[in-house]
């Protein structure tokens, strides 16, 4: 009998087998259904590149990546705080972060809202900078998009800035995700800076493999069900055989931690990443680019070479533009409706991008709403002592809470087996 199952090779399992591991708590096995671990962050190669599941950025804000992997191991691609954000004339203008890049902010002048919606942005930006607390689950039930409402930003303000920039993080179009994850977003945004692992983001997951011992981890071994004891619990595979543990760490997913739970599972919202490639750079900046529409085809894109030139062959360039609902359509078709888009942007695109390849994430995120998030942790507050949940089940959907709750859940696991 193991002492620890840890189902899934997440972020979250990874940051829980590590934990244990340093620890000098070896007696745990990893689980994971499918033949490579990191789950949902995941680097591919197509002809030369290297392309990630979906857009994947990594923050100095978040403290797990400071202290379990430390960033400069990741050998951080920086991107400017900031985004070329699209006028109600069409025109692309910088807009920084003043608290990151005030020379730049400076230079780059206001951003085109009225005054109310900038005394609104600067409101709500002092707000972020105090940390999280009970000021912030007061309105614990309210969406992003009634959070802006209630502050009376303008439609220009939400067509130009907050939908397509917020949009794209929670990959809801009507920001239908909570308040209180946008004010988490937007405080990790200020302070931090947004990186991505030189060679792509599946890095993250590498950082977090490389104390884990081959022999601890699984792989093919899908878990179906997970049965309480008297005194342990019983992981039934698909395959028919059955382990036992004293204690159950669920990081398998929200779907897949649903399942086993007996949970109603989670409504998933999916990401699709069209990429292009070209002979010269379409801009120079260091940042997204956020085309201006309550509902566009591509939601945000940006040239990754200008973070990381090394996912490209050298002298090529490489965009990626993300697509929240690809609507069945073939790759043919994506590839002329973004280029269509980006060229409504920046005109020069039409005769600089060249199709490269399409990645599609049919799960990308759960639904990421109020009361979801209120169910989850009450959820995860009732389960039976020895199993543990870790992931977006856990708190919400992002790397910090993945590494975060996996960190907790091992320690949790040691004082209980101690």
């Amino acid at each position: 009998m193991e002492r620890v199952a840890i189902v899934g090779a997440g972020l979250a399992g990874l940051a829980a087998a590590r934990r244990l591991q340093k620890a000098n708590f070896t007696d745990f096995v990893i689980l994971e259904r499918t033949s490579r671990a990191g789950g949902r962050v995941e680097t591919g190669s197509f002809e030369g590149f290297r392309l990630d599941a979906g857009f994947h950025v990594a923050s100095t804000s978040y403290p797990a990546v400071r202290e379990i992997v430390s960033a400069a191991s990741l050998h951080p691609a920086w991107f400017d705080s900031g985004v070329l954000l699209q006028s109600a004339s069409g025109e692309l203008l910088p807009f920084y972060n003043p608290f990151r890049h005030p020379a730049k902010a400076w230079k780059a002048g206001l951003p085109p809202f009225s005054w109310w919606d900038l005394f609104q942005l600067a409101r709500l930006a002092l707000e972020a900078l105090v940390p999280p607390g009970k000021a912030w689950s007061s309105r614990h039930q309210e969406t992003a998009a009634q959070l802006l409402a209630r502050r009376q930003f303008s439609a220009d303000c939400l067509d130009s800035f907050w939908r397509p920039f917020f949009g794209g993080v929670f990959l809801d179009n009507q920001l239908a995700s909570s308040a209180g994850l946008l004010r988490y977003y937007l405080r990790n945004f200020i302070l931090g800076r947004a990186f991505l692992p030189t060679g792509g983001i599946e890095k993250l997951a590498a950082a977090l493999l490389q104390d884990i011992p081959e022999s601890r981890i699984r792989f093919g071994a899908a878990v179906r069900a997970v049965e309480k004891g008297a005194d342990e619990f019983r992981l039934v595979l698909d395959s028919g055989e059955i382990l036992r543990a004293a204690v159950v760490i669920l990081a398998n997913g929200p779907v897949g931690g649903a399942q086993i739970l007996g949970w109603k599972e989670p409504s998933m919202r999916s990401t699709t990443s069209v990429f292009f490639r070209s002979r010269r750079a379409l801009y120079s900046e260091r940042c997204l680019v956020l085309p201006r529409a309550k509902t566009p085809f591509v939601r945000h894109f940006v040239q990754l070479t200008n973070i990381d030139p090394g996912l490209a062959p050298e002298g090529v360039h490489l965009l990626s533009a993300t697509v929240l609902d690809d609507r069945g359509l073939d790759d043919e078709t994506l590839f002329q409706i973004a280029l269509q888009e980006i060229g409504g942007v920046m005109p020069d695109a039409a005769g600089l991008l060249e199709p490269l390849h399409v990645v599609r994430v049919p799960a990308a995120l759960p639904e990421q709403t109020p009361q979801n998030l209120v169910t989850w942790r009450q959820r995860c507050a009732t389960l039976p002592e020895g199993l543990m949940v870790a992931g977006d089940l856990a708190g919400n959907a992002s790397q910090q809470n993945a590494m975060q709750s996996g960190v907790a859940c091992a320690e949790a696991a040691i004082q209980l087996l101690r």
